[in-house]
């Protein structure tokens, strides 16, 4: 094993143990040795990211695809950075990017599949943030088609069409929610809030009440029935 390469494998376990600092040294020593490997570049990025340095982390995941053009990972992190640097056209270019490597070739690998789905959350977010409905809708959708047992999309999804007053669609999501988590809060809470908007004040109540049987200190769910019931026997 070459020197850089022990300095780069030292970083990757420092960095799953989360001593960042260390890490960071270490790809130093790395990238001091071997600039021109994209790895050592993309791996430093994500320790940037980790630090907070999300400027300095979009600079060496820019400087992966330079030396490797095809590197999807790295389009895939280079995505996230711009989004939280409110380059939201560039991030959603990068991720286009990204996926058109992946097209020429089979399959994708765990790994890739995980950045895409959270590359696809994090723009619904940003969209539904300022108040693109539809945009966030068709993102957290794309993700669902990569990850559809996961609850929190299902969720996300619901939350989008509760927004967009399409309340079976909304009801839908949540309930598909629930049955991949049946204990799942946020599901309930929003069930609860969808009953409610359709007048069906009983099975809202309900729903809250779950909530606090689950969580008794739960926020959402105390306020919600103390400021929709207030009054009413609970």
């Amino acid at each position: 094993m070459s020197e850089s390469h022990k300095h780069y494998k030292a970083a990757i376990e420092l960095y799953k143990n989360g001593k960042y600092l260390r890490a960071k040294e270490e790809m130093e020593k790395a990238l001091a040795l071997h600039p021109d490997y994209p790895d050592y570049h993309n791996q430093m990025g994500l320790i940037h990211s980790m630090m907070g340095e999300t400027e300095e982390g979009y600079e060496s995941f820019k400087k992966a695809i330079e030396i490797n053009p095809n590197y999807t990972e790295a389009y895939l992190n280079m995505a996230i950075s711009q989004n939280e640097l409110g380059l939201h056209d560039e991030a959603v270019e990068s991720f286009r990017k990204a996926q058109s490597v992946n097209d020429e070739h089979e399959g994708i690998n765990t790994a890739v599949r995980v950045n895409l789905v959270r590359t696809h959350l994090q723009l619904g977010d940003t969209y539904r943030e300022i108040g693109l409905f539809k945009e966030a809708l068709n993102e957290y959708e794309k993700s669902l088609s990569l990850s559809p047992s996961y609850p929190d999309i299902h969720n996300k999804i619901g939350v989008i069409y509760l927004q967009l007053e399409d309340m079976d669609k909304a009801e839908r999501s949540f309930q598909e929610a629930l049955l991949l988590n049946e204990k799942f809060l946020d599901a309930k809470i929003n069930l609860g809030l969808l009953y409610y908007k359709k007048k069906n004040f009983d099975k809202a109540r309900e729903m809250w009440q779950m909530v606090l049987l689950q969580d008794p200190q739960n926020a959402k769910a105390k306020i919600y029935l103390f400021s929709y019931f207030k009054g009413h026997d609970l």
